[in-house]
């Protein structure tokens, strides 16, 4: 599927982006789910998956991650030293922005955090960044006009292009939380509709253009669902799930099912009775996790961290 032409227009200050789909203006409103409560889902359990986890409890990854703002979204770069993730933080140039912390290894301390910048964030809220396995691609949920839409940065050299909107997948709805797939081939979000009910949706790359948006019908049902998380082996999606937008939020796991997901499973150990856990992040070890909760402060959310190794069921 081509992408509609793009109309981008680089101004000093900032940029200005023309798109199919994507309408522009410099709002403040920033993430949707800091404005708004648009996340739960599914429930449907089995006690029969062929996969099983044993995990760590999670624990807050504190300062410098953590701020009197909240933290939101986490994705690491491909040899996982930079944590990517979106905050409303002093320091930043709108409602929430991008930003990223360096580690020197592997379970070695997290570094200061500091704001990505033009032309990634503007005024408008960037929030819920994703890196693509290969490093050259940046997509977020972004603010622009009172919607949110998916924008991309294609990499240029230490740094990142002007942003485009992926106006494929624009609609009058709520695009946010993107997530690759490990082999690069599927972007997978969710999609919102008016009363904030959401379900996950996946995009199929086709060269160098993404498709059209398909609901992935398996993983969803009249309730909500958000926050799709592939892990690196390709067979299992973990994502978060409650009753309704006013609901707990619990992190669930599906196992690929020929061209479906299947055997809807809690994963177990993980989330607090009552809290909203959320944003659940696999990194390319397929071992270390991260967590957005509110559990510890339920007006505010914070990054989490844990481990979980894999079994067969």
């Amino acid at each position: 599927m081509t992408r509609p032409p793009l109309l981008l227009l680089a101004i000093t200050s900032g940029w200005l982006a023309l798109a199919a789909g994507c309408p522009v203006d410099d709002d403040d409103s920033g993430d949707d789910d800091v404005t708004a409560d648009d996340d739960s889902g599914d429930d449907d359990t089995t006690a029969a998956a062929p996969v099983s986890f044993t995990c760590t409890e999670p624990v807050s990854m504190g300062e410098p991650i953590n701020s009197s703002s909240s933290e939101m979204g986490p994705s690491l770069s491909p040899d996982g030293l930079r944590l990517y993730f979106s905050s409303g933080r002093e320091g930043g140039a709108g409602s929430a922005d991008i930003w990223v912390a360096e580690r020197a290894a592997a379970g070695e301390p997290w570094g200061e955090p500091w704001n990505v910048g033009a032309p990634v964030n503007g005024s408008g809220g960037q929030t819920n960044p994703a890196i693509s396995p290969d490093g050259e691609l940046l997509v977020y949920g972004g603010n622009r006009n009172g919607n949110y839409d998916l924008w991309a940065h294609d990499r240029a050299g230490d740094g990142w292009g002007m942003p485009y909107c992926l106006d494929v997948l624009a609609s009058d709805d709520l695009e946010n939380k993107p997530a690759f797939s490990w082999d690069g081939d599927d972007l997978y979000f969710k999609r919102s509709d008016p009363s904030l009910v959401s379900n996950i949706w996946v995009s199929r790359r086709s060269g160098d253009d993404w498709g059209e948006a398909e609901l992935v019908s398996s993983l969803n049902d009249d309730r909500a669902q958000t926050d799709p998380a592939p892990h690196p082996d390709g067979d299992v999606m973990f994502f978060v799930q409650g009753d309704d937008t006013e609901s707990p939020f619990d992190v669930f796991y599906a196992v690929r099912d020929g061209d479906d997901w299947g055997w809807i499973t809690p994963l177990a150990g993980v989330s607090v009775d009552g809290a909203k856990d959320e944003g659940i992040y696999v990194g390319p070890d397929g071992r270390e996790f991260f967590l957005v909760s509110n559990r510890d402060d339920p007006g505010d959310k914070d990054l989490y961290t844990f481990t979980c190794g894999r079994e067969a069921g």
